[in-house]
């Protein structure tokens, strides 16, 4: 409960800053997401709110990273 004030709270001191989205999320923090996201056995429904934001700022994320037995992984 105290991370989720917490977020909430860096959330809202962001409005009117120069902290945007698109200044802060990279294709490495995309990544990242997913990497945690399968960790704790996310919802597949994060997986698409994920890539709708990776494509809203023209970043592109490998779904197919999420394949453990896809080859070069």
């Amino acid at each position: 409960m105290r991370m989720a004030e917490e977020t909430g709270r860096i959330a809202v001191s962001l409005i009117g800053t120069d902290k945007t989205p698109k200044k802060i999320i990279t294709e490495k923090a995309l990544e990242n997401g997913i990497c945690v996201l399968m960790a704790i056995g996310g919802s597949t429904n994060a997986i698409i709110h994920m890539a709708a934001i990776a494509g809203r700022l023209g970043l592109k994320i490998d779904l197919k990273k999420m394949n453990l037995h896809h080859e070069g992984t």
